[in-house]
């Protein structure tokens, strides 16, 4: 059995550039800091973790909880008005649809969101671009802020679905440095996808015939 998992912004949906804008905002509206859309240089590039080092560095302590269910609250109201009123801003990569459903009916292959974004908007930005989010198996922001635990609680949902330990192999498919370095850490397979990963060992732009770089 092969497992993959996937990032969801800028992997399997074009929705980076507005997702950035309205977490700067909802950052903004809640605790009036700064908040820049660049997150290079960020220890944890997930909304739990950029909301925590930016209270770290801004205000020289911790991130309450209260801090966070704000944000990620206020976050999440951006999120639905934007794509209620303006749904085309969150399309699909190409391809990404088929070969998640051919992975899907396949026997001998699983698949897993790992998204460092929080759960909700995940699954209304998934939703949004037409996948069926019914049979996914999803970790996300919510459930840690460090992306390889993320990652790693995608693994363990997934063996906990098909019932047995262990996947003969497993491959994450991120658009971003982190994506590629938290898969490194954990020693499995990664696909690089889009622009910002030109020196990645395995490299797409979508998934239009690409099956033989899934399907082992």
């Amino acid at each position: 059995m092969h497992l993959t998992i996937f990032d969801i912004d800028g992997t399997l949906i074009n929705s980076s550039a507005f997702e950035d804008r309205l977490y700067s905002q909802a950052v903004k509206d809640c605790l009036q800091l700064d908040c820049p859309t660049n997150w290079e240089g960020y220890t944890h590039v997930t909304d739990a973790g950029i909301l925590a080092e930016l209270i770290f560095k801004q205000l020289n302590r911790e991130m309450t909880d209260k801090e966070l269910a704000m944000v990620r609250d206020r976050f999440i109201e951006l999120m639905m008005d934007e794509l209620d009123s303006n749904p085309d801003v969150c399309q699909p990569i190409a391809g990404a649809h088929e070969l998640l459903e051919k992975l899907h009916n396949s026997d001998n292959h699983m698949v897993a969101i790992a998204t460092g974004g929080w759960g909700t908007t995940a699954c209304f930005k998934l939703a949004t671009a037409g996948f069926s989010i019914d049979r996914l198996i999803i970790a996300s922001s919510d459930d840690h802020f460090d992306r390889m635990e993320i990652m790693t609680l995608a693994r363990e949902r997934a063996e906990e679905r098909v019932g047995e330990k262990g996947f003969e192999t497993i491959t994450y498919v991120g658009d971003a440095p982190w994506d590629e370095l938290a898969s490194e850490g954990l020693g499995w397979r990664f696909i690089g996808i889009g622009e910002m990963l030109p020196h990645a060992d395995i490299k797409i732009e979508d998934y239009l015939e690409k099956d033989d770089l899934f399907f082992l």
